[in-house]
């Protein structure tokens, strides 16, 4: 393709430029929402990764076990560091140069955009004036030039003379109407071969500068995700080799063996009561009762407490036996 460019091709049509170059802009302010979106997107990602990686897994008892879940949680912590990365590349490195280059090309351009669409638009209306009194300073010049062929034929009609001299008074009348405007349109031709190169030429680089940077941006882009992805490649496979370490058998053999030195309880509890006396020799709460003693002034008092015994006795029999069956 031959090298083409705006002043070469597009002079005369600056008004097309000026609406390609707002649409231009437009796409550029629309990829920059698409930026700032992508920034959002990725920031909000990295701060709910690092609230995962900062959730407490209570596996404390399985040594291999929580070694996997430990690299499971430093990847979502990795993988969080490199979203916020990628979030703050993309608001530096991409939108901000690009909004950066928008406001500058802004500032250079301020209004000499609708200067330029009305300078060619004025041009524009004088020439098409110029074209259309021109049709008519030629039809009048043509009708003036038979007039005056006639008269000078030698045999001229009764209405030569008259004819001529209208054809003269049109034509004097169409050349007065054509100078202001022919006069116009060299001044607004002088200003447009003044201005419109410079602008064609600005426009041009413009809407280079802008495409270059949005083709930039994605390349960036797509710089860091392949940089984040190689990252987390390298995670994900020292994940998968704590996940291969764990062992079911070694954890389960952790947990016993803090409990090597545990002791049973007995079953058999020391229930006896060594006495002085041979009644209470030796007893135990299976044994029989010791048997009553001889009456004596204690008798009455002593059969009492023996009832009162028998009584706890069976009580606490029957508490046993309730609590047994519960």
């Amino acid at each position: 393709m031959s090298n083409l460019t705006y002043l070469q091709n597009l002079y005369g049509c600056f008004e097309e430029v000026e609406n390609h170059n707002q649409k231009l802009i437009k796409g550029c302010e629309s990829f920059l929402r698409l930026l700032s979106e992508y920034y959002l997107a990725e920031n909000t990602y990295a701060n709910s990764l690092k609230k995962l990686a900062s959730l407490p897994i209570e596996f404390d008892c399985c040594p291999t076990l929580s070694f996997a879940l430990d690299s499971f949680k430093n990847f979502f912590l990795n993988k969080s560091e490199q979203s916020k990365t990628l979030s703050e590349s993309i608001k530096s490195d991409t939108e901000e140069s690009l909004r950066q280059l928008l406001k500058s090309q802004f500032e250079s351009r301020k209004d000499l955009g609708s200067v330029g669409k009305n300078l060619e638009k004025n041009r524009n209306y004088v020439y098409k004036r110029c074209k259309e009194l021109k049709e008519e300073f030629l039809e009048a010049c043509y009708s003036c030039e038979q007039a005056t062929i006639e008269i000078e034929s030698g045999s001229p009609s009764k209405n030569s003379q008259h004819n001529y001299f209208e054809c003269f008074k049109n034509l004097q009348c169409v050349c007065k109407a054509c100078l202001p405007y022919i006069e116009s349109y060299k001044k607004y031709q002088l200003g447009y071969d003044y201005l419109i190169p410079e602008l064609l030429t600005m426009y041009q680089n413009h809407d280079e500068d802008r495409l270059n940077c949005v083709k930039s941006s994605l390349q960036k882009l797509l710089v860091y995700e392949t940089s984040c992805l190689r990252n987390l490649q390298y995670d994900i496979e020292s994940i998968w080799l704590g996940i291969e370490s764990v062992n079911v058998e070694a954890d389960m053999q952790f947990f016993i063996s803090n409990f090597d030195t545990c002791e049973s309880p007995s079953l058999r509890l020391p229930f006896t009561y060594i006495g002085t006396h041979p009644a209470f020799n030796n007893f135990s709460p299976g044994d029989p009762f010791p048997k009553q003693l001889s009456k004596s002034p204690l008798h009455h008092r002593s059969v009492s407490v023996v009832d009162e015994r028998s009584i706890l006795e069976t009580s606490e029999s029957e508490t046993v036996s309730k609590s047994d069956t519960e």
